[in-house]
């Protein structure tokens, strides 16, 4: 059967994974999430590098940009956020640090 695709869903529980840590993030969802966006991403022609519209609600109105660029905030999310338990620590002075 095919999968449908939500690339909506995949970014907002990617942030709730990522924030809660754990090894359902690192060996889970993390490796498994990566590795489909990799996968479904266009290879050649035109839409090399960009991802195809999903088939729920927000892919159909927002088309191949809008899944592009959840797909790509999905790939990055550990690169704008600091997990929750390190933005009273030395994360957060380093993240003020590359400012």
């Amino acid at each position: 059967p095919k999968t449908t695709l939500d690339y909506y869903y995949y970014y907002y529980a990617t942030q709730v994974l990522h924030f809660y840590d754990g090894p359902e993030w690192k060996e889970q969802w993390n490796p498994k999430m990566r590795d489909m966006l990799i996968e479904l991403q266009a290879k050649s022609g035109t839409d090399s590098g960009s991802w195809a519209g999903d088939a729920t609600y927000f892919g159909r109105e927002s088309g191949r940009l809008g899944c592009t660029c959840l797909a790509l905030l999905t790939l990055e999310v550990y690169y704008r956020h600091l997990p929750l338990y390190k933005r009273d620590t030395a994360g957060l002075r380093e993240l003020e640090r590359a400012r």
